[in-house]
């Protein structure tokens, strides 16, 4: 065997690693949205967003909590 195509095996094998190594790490696109993720709603008064199951409803409106609900509503009939 000759030097030269043992060099070229060799680039072949170490390109071959990296390729794998580089497909391996990076992070698989998702076609679909995850089963476990919630959709996030925005609360009226404070504007943080708050999972979905979390929220506050008051006459169509979301809230992150009760407080807020009540402190919107009374600000609305000011």
């Amino acid at each position: 065997m000759s030097l030269r195509f043992i060099l070229i095996i060799l680039g072949v094998w170490i390109v071959y690693l990296f390729a794998r190594r580089y497909l391996k790490n990076r992070p698989a696109k998702k076609g679909k949205q995850d089963s476990n993720s919630v959709e996030m709603v925005r609360c009226e008064h404070c504007g943080i967003h708050i999972p979905e199951p979390e929220v506050v409803t008051r006459d169509g409106r979301s809230y992150c909590c009760e407080a807020h609900a009540i402190e919107h509503q009374d600000k609305d009939q000011q």
